[in-house]
């Protein structure tokens, strides 16, 4: 049997983002989802940027992820570090003191899909009905986000 060696024991973590957010600033609260590299947790850090607690997303990757899968991870984590657009969120550092490492990411507060299933009901004389113009004014936001991605060579996966 051969041992292989742990390809993130040469990782430099500085190198992928200039954030590191050690795991007791966080608190997890509750499961939003699951993506291509996991899931994604909504839940806050203490002491980030000047605030007492910021709301953020958690993206972990599986404990039994292989090390070819962390790297993947960090390395979607560098190139997201960069990433500066209003319609993007953004990624606010990385927690590498856990088996896998987790992305910290801006948290969309308000969830789309529900927001636009309440409105879906509404008759169309209701004040705080959906438009059409409301609905290409956020199609808009998603493809200025969409197009941004595109021109740094990014791909969303989920």
């Amino acid at each position: 049997m051969s041992i292989q060696p742990n390809a993130l024991y040469a990782l430099n973590p500085d190198e992928f983002v200039s954030t590191i957010i050690k795991k007791d600033q966080i608190t997890l609260a509750k499961l939003l989802g699951s993506g291509a590299f996991g899931k994604v947790y909504q839940g806050t850090v203490k002491d980030f940027e000047g605030s007492e607690t910021t709301p953020v997303a958690i993206k972990m990757l599986p404990k039994d992820a292989s090390s070819q899968e962390k790297i993947k991870f960090l390395e979607e984590a560098k190139l997201m570090s960069d990433f500066r657009h209003k319609h993007v969120l953004r990624l606010l550092g990385i927690c590498v003191d856990t088996v896998s490492p987790w992305l910290i990411l801006e948290l969309m507060e308000v969830d789309l899909l529900k927001y636009l299933e309440k409105r879906r009901t509404l008759k169309p004389s209701d004040p705080h009905a959906l438009r059409l113009r409301d609905l290409l004014a956020m199609c808009e936001d998603v493809a200025r986000g969409c197009c941004y991605l595109e021109e740094q060579h990014f791909v969303h996966r989920d």
